[in-house]
């Protein structure tokens, strides 16, 4: 539930007592999450940032719609810069339900030959694994620095960027940034007070429309940005998002389908 409390003084005939309550401005997100207890949220930390904040959420669909978001389940094309300057197209499809259950992945064809690669995080353990033509050919399991790539700067930054959602283990502070003593356009994002990313709304619009983060694993700076919104069951969705280093779009998935709520079992995280 999206609150906006401001104090106020109380008093009561019946009572002796004058209660009095200090002057409080909370903005809170409260995320009922799948199979957990514990609550998401984005917080804002000063009253404009809130503001951005609610706008943004209503422009995506609304508070009641991003809260009630279980899962996702994302169908599309992924083309990412070679070395040699080409770009390699392959199909990808993420799964991800909330908490903390994920599965990416790309299919790619050469020739005659199928390659299918998974990248899965299932209650909080990493695994990889790797089929040709459907058989499976490698498996992997551990790589921490893997698990937290893929949590923070794969699915944070696209349920922040997408639906402006936390993952319910993962709590999101947002404060307004300052640039030149002058307040920008961009915000700062924080976990447990450490900023990992700063986002950017499109003034017009009101969506998210770039975050910008660092990348875990190569430590680049990349910036994420989200384009073309089309409503998926009521929510304002990004077809296109850019991932860009130095001015150059290293990766850029086009979205052909979205599922939301779709029923999810843990079968459906298999390497399969």
């Amino acid at each position: 539930m999206l609150r906006y409390i401001k104090s106020r003084c109380v008093a009561t005939k019946n009572r002796k007592a004058l209660i009095v309550l200090a002057n409080l401005i909370i903005l809170l997100l409260v995320v009922t999450a799948l199979g957990s207890s514990e609550p998401g949220n984005i917080i804002a930390k000063d009253p404009k940032t809130a503001a951005v904040v609610e706008s943004a959420m209503t422009a995506i669909g609304g508070e009641k719609k991003i809260n009630a978001v279980t899962s996702l389940v994302i169908f599309g094309t992924s083309r990412s810069l070679q070395s040699g300057g080409q770009y390699t197209a392959v199909k990808f499809e993420y799964r991800i339900l909330l908490p903390d259950n994920i599965l990416f992945i790309d299919i790619r064809q050469s020739g005659q030959t199928k390659l299918t690669f998974f990248d899965r995080v299932l209650n909080g353990v990493f695994g990889y694994a790797m089929h040709v033509n459907d058989v499976p050919a490698q498996t992997a399991a551990g790589n921490p620095e893997r698990l937290a790539s893929i949590q923070n700067n794969n699915v944070a930054i696209i349920l922040l960027g997408t639906i402006m959602r936390s993952s319910p283990v993962s709590p999101l502070n947002i404060s307004a940034a300052t640039e030149s003593g002058n307040m920008s356009t961009r915000y700062n994002v924080a976990k447990l007070d450490e900023v990992f990313c700063d986002i950017e709304f499109d003034q017009k619009d009101k969506y998210p429309s770039s975050i910008r983060y660092k990348d875990i694993q190569s430590e680049k700076e990349y910036e994420a940005v989200f384009k073309g919104r089309s409503s998926v069951d009521g929510l304002m969705f990004p077809r296109v998002i850019t991932y860009e280093a130095l001015g150059v779009v290293e990766r850029e998935l086009t979205i052909e389908k979205v599922l939301i709520n779709q029923k999810l079992t843990l079968e459906d995280f298999e390497f399969k």
